[in-house]
């Protein structure tokens, strides 16, 4: 890990504890959550676009912390 290459990481927020992360992160998306994964996608999306128009820190600091709810709650 280094800062000298900046990047766009994707986090998440769980309501639950999830015992095998790795496993998790690394199955099938479930169907019935991957509209809230193209929600995600198309955030990051943007999130890249806005870097390569206003700079990076403008959109890090516009992205970090933001929350995007599951489609059933926002």
């Amino acid at each position: 890990q280094s800062d000298k290459v900046p990047r766009i990481k994707i986090g998440i927020r769980l309501s639950h504890e999830i015992p095998d992360l790795a496993k998790q992160v690394l199955s099938k998306i479930p169907a019935s959550i991957t509209g809230d994964v193209d929600k995600v996608i198309n955030t990051a999306v943007e999130a890249v676009e806005k870097v390569i128009n206003v700079g990076f820190l403008p959109a890090m600091n516009y992205y970090n912390g933001l929350e995007i709810l599951p489609l059933d709650q926002g």
